[in-house]
């Protein structure tokens, strides 16, 4: 019973180290919707994880998404810097760049600014959470589909979120240590 408990006990330490420290390699997808979008997955760049440069639709057909989609293999927190530009002459209006969780059409945040006349240059940070099994991506929005297209690019990070049920594992492992150990020095002294 000891050795199972040891066992245990050093498996949940592993377990929280290896969560704690290393960071999976998320693959996106892309998705043009049958628009004319692109994207790319250039995979880790310089000081980040990924890199994802997404153009938006420009073939006459407005209301379409060009999506980068990911599945999280385990919680992390995903956060980086992005830049866009836009050629539409209406302006960044028309081709919003953001981010989406579980859903591009239910919940997604817009990242560039609406109102901004062509050309339309803007940069800033993103930061969001994902549990384990959660899709996430990046997307462009084609409004009107035609005057010009948006490019948009993510350079981000993929920092494991640790457990916090795994230190409440650990403690109870570490417990049930003591337990035994309790238990066996009762048992010897009788």
């Amino acid at each position: 019973m000891l050795d199972f408990i040891r066992t245990t006990a050093l498996g949940a330490v592993a377990a929280l180290a290896i969560g704690a420290t290393s960071a999976g390699a998320v693959t996106f997808a892309f998705d043009s919707n049958g628009g004319s979008g692109t994207g790319v997955d250039n995979g880790p760049v310089g000081a980040y994880d990924f890199q994802i440069s997404l153009v938006s639709n420009n073939n006459g057909t407005g209301g379409i998404y060009t999506t980068a989609t990911g599945v999280a293999d385990q919680a992390y927190e995903v956060s980086g810097v992005w830049q866009y530009s836009t050629s539409d002459v209406d302006g960044s209006s028309f081709d919003p760049f953001g981010y989406f969780i579980d859903s591009v059409f239910i919940n997604l945040v817009q990242l560039s600014t609406n109102g901004m006349p062509a050309p339309a240059f803007q940069n800033g940070v993103f930061s969001f959470l994902v549990a384990a099994g959660q899709a996430f991506g990046f997307y462009a929005y084609a409004n009107d589909g035609i005057l010009g297209s948006s490019t948009s690019i993510a350079y981000g990070n993929l920092t494991p979120v640790p457990l916090p049920a795994g230190g409440l594992l650990l403690l109870t492992a570490l417990g049930g240590v003591a337990l035994v150990r309790r238990r066996n020095k009762a048992a010897a002294a009788a």
